[in-house]
């Protein structure tokens, strides 16, 4: 195994349920502007009987009270444009186009560390190997590319370690290595970037590998702790 780059790189999609979270706040936020514009234009269309001067500070009143009724009114349902936005996302950018930079498998601060850290794989590729240079003995984390939950946590003799992390796509990352992997448990929820192993000063190589795993429902993800 060898260190080489990739002519390709494979970005799994995000969790679906933050993708219809930022899409349906846009599509609300569109639809309050357009009603906001609609009501000024709407005002413009009423005549002041020119007795009673306006004052600016009645002017300003006003334009608050127009606010608070688009704000009403966006959040009992608007006019149904939100929904058709949404929906246009959603078919065209909810699915497998959303595309994410994998978060790790290398601290950042720690890649220079390693030759060939940059290198991401695709789905189905070998493993890809994270080879030290001569005479470095740094301690470098090692880090969950995507969110997911810890499938496998295998002893690889005395001193390595093999992980296996399902992720919400049906990706599965397989990390092994020579050092410590604290105290993950199987079953446990993990968040990209967050530290899950450490390599030990001897350890020359470190691998990683991008296969099919175990869907996993987004209900199964959430917060937790570090290493």
């Amino acid at each position: 195994m060898a260190v080489g780059k990739l002519d390709k790189v494979y970005y799994p999609p995000p969790v679906n349920k933050d993708v219809e979270t930022q899409f349906k706040d846009a599509a609300k936020m569109y639809e309050k502007q357009f009603l906001g514009e609609m009501v000024k234009a709407m005002r413009t269309t009423v005549q002041e009987s020119g007795l009673v001067n306006v004052s600016n500070g009645e002017k300003i009143f006003k334009q608050q009270l127009d606010d608070e009724y688009v704000d009403q009114w966006t959040n009992k349902g608007g006019i149904g444009m939100a929904d058709m936005i949404y929906d246009q996302l959603m078919q065209k950018y909810g699915g497998q186009n959303i595309q994410v930079k994998p978060k790790g498998p290398l601290d950042m601060k720690d890649a220079a560390v390693f030759k060939g850290s940059a290198v991401m794989p695709k789905a189905g590729q070998t493993d890809i190997t994270f080879s030290r240079p001569a005479g470095s003995k740094d301690i470098v984390s090692v880090q969950s590319p995507w969110d997911g939950v810890l499938r496998e946590k295998t002893s690889l003799g005395s001193d390595g370690y093999l992980l296996k992390i399902d992720h919400a796509d049906g990706l599965s990352s397989r990390l092994s290595f020579r050092g410590t992997a604290g105290t993950l448990e199987k079953g446990q929820k993990i968040q990209a970037g967050q530290k899950i192993g450490l390599l030990s000063p001897e350890a020359n190589e470190f691998f990683w590998s991008l296969g099919e795993g175990t869907k996993t429902p987004v209900e199964e993800l959430g917060d937790t702790g570090s290493l």
